[in-house]
């Protein structure tokens, strides 16, 4: 797990290009996540997926409940919701109604952005208990530059942050989630345990635990 968390992700953000486009820039610079943000159907999105190897989230801007439910047609990693803008594919820096969260009839970790920055983010978390936030766009000094200090949120939001993860705890000692909040951990598990997988050394020491220690009296 830590070696997981660990690792740098490198993510592609896209608005309808053709197939073999991402492929070839996933290859050449090793894409771990593929964003799309444009009119693909969930046939191409699985496509990307498969061909890539990448995660991949789906974004939608939000004009309404509609919205949500026209998603869940997407069976990508993560769903992520974006403020919406006549014409313009994400990075608009408007904000969605995020009270609309609460209609999703989804598992989907989702992700959450539209015009977020250092002081709306821990209200969007405690409005919405998203997987993830994308506040690309409003930690920037100009288009496409990141600003050190837009990227330190300030005291306050993150005790509210703070305030609203201890809220989804329960339990004498804080110790137990409610099974909604357990699945950005359960995704991250999956994630860990297939960059494990892939290594050869993991699963011959896994093969020789399996066999002398499960199931049957051990050899100590």
């Amino acid at each position: 797990m830590p070696r997981c968390a660990a690792a740098s992700r490198s993510r592609g953000c896209s608005s309808t290009p053709p197939l073999e486009e991402i492929i070839q820039t996933s290859e050449r610079v090793g894409l771990t996540l593929v964003q799309l943000h444009g009119d693909e159907g969930p046939a191409y999105c699985t496509e990307v997926a498969r061909r890539t190897g990448a995660r991949t989230i789906k974004a939608a801007p939000v004009q309404g409940l509609f919205t949500l439910h026209d998603l869940e047609r997407f069976h990508t990693d993560f769903h992520l919701l974006d403020g919406y803008v006549a014409g313009e594919r994400g990075g608009t820096g408007q904000a969605f109604d995020w009270s609309l969260v609460s209609a999703r009839r989804t598992r989907r970790p989702l992700i959450v952005g539209g015009g977020l920055d250092a002081d709306t983010v821990a209200a969007a978390i405690e409005a919405t208990s998203p997987f993830a936030v994308d506040v690309a766009g409003g930690v920037e000094a100009a288009p496409g530059i990141k600003d050190p200090t837009a990227c330190r949120p300030s005291s306050k939001p993150r005790r509210r942050a703070s305030r609203e993860y201890a809220r989804h705890r329960y339990g004498p000692y804080g110790g137990q989630l409610r099974a909604r909040d357990a699945m950005p951990a359960l995704v991250e598990l999956e994630s860990a345990w297939l960059e494990a997988w892939a290594a050869e050394d993991f699963r011959a020491e896994l093969a020789l635990l399996l066999r002398d220690f499960a199931g049957r009296p051990t050899p100590l």
